[in-house]
C-alpha cells in the first residue's frame, strides 16, 4: 500500500491553472531533452507544500519560508527546497511514483539549488523505512552524513544525505 493510500491522500497533484513554465530558471538548457519539454512547474505554490506535508505526514510550517517544483503527470511529485541560507538548502521530496527519478527531472532537481540558488551544497532527510530512496540518494551522489534519531512524529529515525556542488559539477546529472 502507497504512503498516499495509507493517509487518504489525492493521488494526483492540485490543478491550480498553473501554465508550464521553463523559462524561470537559470540552466534553462537542463530542461529540454531532445527538443522535448519536460512536465515541470516552478512555482512558489502553498497547495503544492500542502500536497507534500500530506503525502509525508508532516506538518506544512516544518518548510517555512520555500520554494516548490511540481512533477506533474500520472505519478506526481513535489520537490520542496526550504531552509536556504545563502549556503545550504534543505530538498525535500515527496512522489506518488518514480517519475522524479528520470535522469532530466533529477537534472532539473539539482540544478535549482545549485544554479539558480548558487548553493554550496543541499541535504536531504530521508526516513530510516525508507531504503529505496536512500539507495536512489546514493546512486545519484549524494553522500551519507548521519543518522537522526527519533526525528519524526511517529518516532522514526531519519538519515541526513548531503551533495556539494563539486559533486554535482561531476556527476551525470
Amino acid at each position: 500500500m502507497a504512503v498516499s493510500e495509507r493517509v487518504g491522500l489525492r493521488r494526483k497533484l492540485p490543478d491550480e491553472g498553473i501554465e508550464q513554465r521553463t523559462d524561470s530558471i537559470v540552466a534553462v538548457d537542463r530542461l529540454h531533452l531532445r527538443g522535448r519539454r519536460l512536465p515541470i512547474s516552478f512555482v512558489q505554490s502553498p497547495t503544492y507544500v500542502a500536497w507534500a506535508a500530506q503525502l509525508l505526514n508532516i506538518d506544512p510550517a516544518y518548510f517555512g519560508n520555500c520554494a516548490t517544483i511540481a512533477v506533474t503527470g500520472p505519478k506526481p511529485a513535489v520537490a520542496v527546497y526550504s531552509s536556504y541560507n545563502g549556503v545550504n538548502c534543505e530538498v525535500t521530496i515527496a512522489a506518488t511514483g518514480k517519475n522524479w527519478l528520470k535522469r532530466p527531472i533529477l537534472s532539473v532537481l539539482l540544478a535549482y539549488p545549485f544554479v539558480q540558488l548558487e548553493c554550496r551544497r543541499i541535504t536531504l532527510l530521508i526516513s530510516d523505512s525508507n531504503q529505496k530512496t536512500r539507495q536512489a540518494a546514493e546512486h545519484v551522489g549524494f553522500v551519507h552524513e548521519g543518522y537522526l534519531r527519533e526525528f519524526l512524529k511517529n518516532g522514526e529515525g531519519c538519515h541526513i544525505y548531503s551533495m556539494t556542488k563539486t559533486e554535482y559539477e561531476v556527476s551525470k546529472y
